[in-house]
């Protein structure tokens, strides 16, 4: 007579009782099991962790990239905004804005 554990295993029954060398058996095929299920796991865990962290360096050095651009870029606007104060300040552009507003002046009339 055989008797069926959780595994689904056939166990021999002697007079209606397990042996223990059965039971050790068992117990150590269920423990190999939940070792490998638990290492699975683990290769998983680390495969992901692994491609979090490239994407992290990615990402990092992206941020880089883009502090270079915005420091570029506010340099480039510092030098325009000068030199838009220069002309604003310049002979030139005071006699045009003068005649500008004069001729806007003479056609609201």
């Amino acid at each position: 007579m055989t008797q069926r554990s959780k595994g689904g295993e056939a166990v021999p029954v002697v007079d209606g009782t397990i042996g223990n060398e059965d039971v050790e058996q068992l117990n150590l095929e269920q423990a190999l099991v939940d070792f490998e299920m638990a290492n699975a796991r683990v290769l998983d865990l680390t495969g992901r962790v692994t491609t979090m962290s490239a994407e992290l360096l990615r990402l990092r050095a992206e941020i880089g990239d883009v502090r270079i651009l915005e420091s570029q870029a506010r340099g480039e606007a510092e030098a325009v905004r000068n030199e838009n104060n220069e002309i604003k300040r310049s002979l030139a552009y005071r006699g045009l804005r003068i005649l500008g507003n004069g001729r806007a002046a003479l056609r609201r009339r």
